[in-house]
């Protein structure tokens, strides 16, 4: 370690640095949060909207519609925004890229930005899981919010890309992977692993990427989260995307 980063820290460190008192201003509103009703909740989507209207930016509501987030999800699925978390929908919001190990909840951090950038009601938001139950948790959270222009669809990549081809501005992908990031953080998943999950996993993400980029127009943004990124996985997606030039990435990765 060079005197320099002894002095003034990593990167990543004075990263966490800056962006901690808007964390700690996400977490004052908490108690506020919890003492609104649903409907009352549900009224804040209006209450930013006229702010924004009135001249306000989005990082200058950015925490309290984050607080939002967090109670909304409390409510729904009993799950609440860690400070990780809060972190990369923060790192998110800016268009830069979020490093977060395996199990810190990347789900989670995407509704965070996904439900900001909606508040401008600009275009449509469209979330899909090809998992029924947690697309219902998508649905209950959009509703809680009082989003009016967005909906969650439960469908394959595939089909998703036929119904929408060149049709969005931004897309964000949070890859399946073959979870190797698990083990330091639960030893007993070594037992379920096997050596041919990185191959599965590598196909089903190809599957993805190619049919995200179907779903982009011609200069759009792809924000990429995986969470464990094998030699199998990491070779066909860094070759894809210096093959794919009308598209701009961001990577979101946990290792």
């Amino acid at each position: 370690m060079g005197i320099v980063t002894k002095i003034f820290g990593t990167h990543s460190e004075r990263e966490i640095k800056r962006i901690t008192p808007i964390v700690n201003k996400i977490e004052s509103y908490r108690d506020d949060m919890m003492a609104l009703s649903d409907s009352e909740l549900r009224g804040k989507t209006d209450e930013f909207k006229k702010r924004l209207a009135e001249g306000e930016t989005l990082d200058d509501i950015m925490p309290e519609a984050y607080a939002v987030v967090r109670e909304a999800t409390r409510r729904v699925i009993n799950q609440e925004h860690y400070r990780v978390q809060l972190m990369g929908g923060i790192i998110l919001h800016q268009g830069r890229i979020a490093e977060m190990r395996t199990g810190e909840g990347k789900t989670l951090v995407s509704t965070l930005p996904a439900y900001l950038n909606a508040l401008e009601g600009k275009g449509v938001l469209v979330a899909n899981d090809i998992s029924n139950a947690r697309a219902k948790a998508l649905l209950k959270n959009l509703e809680l919010f009082g989003i009016s222009n967005a909906f969650v669809t439960n469908e394959v990549p595939g089909k998703l890309a036929e119904s929408f081809e060149g049709f969005f501005d931004k897309v964000m992908v949070d890859a399946p992977c073959s979870g190797e990031g698990m083990f330091r953080k639960d030893p007993e998943v070594i037992k379920t692993w096997d050596e041919e999950r990185p191959e599965y996993f590598a196909k089903l993400q190809k599957d993805i990427l190619k049919n995200a980029v179907k779903m982009l127009r011609p200069g759009g943004l792809l924000f990429y989260s995986t969470c464990t990124m094998t030699h199998t996985t990491s070779f066909w997606t860094s070759s894809f995307f210096s093959t794919t030039s009308t598209t701009s990435f961001t990577f979101f990765i946990s290792i």
